[in-house]
């Protein structure tokens, strides 16, 4: 980071450089030597679900899963984001899905894939199996055959990926967020 550049007291002021180079002063007998100033690269989003980006936006998915398309049913969810757009049929692990698109403020927030009614325990033993060979080993699992069970993962780059099951409401979500604290990103 630069702090600034001193002059000797009388010297001309010249405007600063447009460019990404910074002219430094040289000997009494040379000119102006332009030094390429060394910029940090942006790291990309990371991806959510297959080709989605976290921070993508309504277009943007649009754009990059044709499948996609305006959600007639919106829901938000306690953050206040908003599903604007969904994937109304994804077979996975033998059952049918529907894939939700949520947003905060005009950028992609979360991705949920839910079932489409009559989940079993198997399906979401198949769920989590797969979910293992994307991501590897669980960070916590919890199963109950007669109530709630969960999975969560949190990949490299900071997605976390959870899985509910509840087989009494017919509830089978994989949840897609990004979750790393700001904490995180410094160390």
């Amino acid at each position: 980071m630069v702090l600034g550049l001193f002059r000797r007291r009388g010297a001309e002021t010249e405007a600063a450089p447009t460019s990404s180079e910074l002219r430094l002063e040289a000997t009494q007998d040379s000119d102006m030597v332009p030094v390429p100033v060394a910029r940090r690269a942006e790291a990309p989003s990371p991806l959510l679900w297959q080709n989605t980006a976290y921070g993508m936006t309504v277009e943007e998915v649009l754009a990059t899963r044709p499948d996609a398309a305006p959600s007639g049913d919106r829901q938000m969810l306690h953050n206040g984001a908003v599903s604007e757009l969904r994937i109304p049929t994804l077979r996975l692990a033998e059952h049918d899905y529907s894939v939700l698109f949520y947003f905060l403020h005009g950028s992609l927030s979360q991705v949920t894939i839910a079932t489409r009614g009559g989940p079993t325990l198997n399906d979401f033993h198949a769920v989590a199996n797969a979910l293992r060979l994307r991501y590897g080993r669980e960070v916590s699992f919890k199963e109950n055959p007669t109530s709630f069970s969960t999975g969560e993962w949190l990949s490299a780059d900071g997605i976390n990926v959870v899985i509910a099951f509840h087989g009494e409401i017919d509830c089978l979500n994989i949840n897609f967020q990004y979750r790393y604290a700001d904490a995180a990103t410094q160390l």
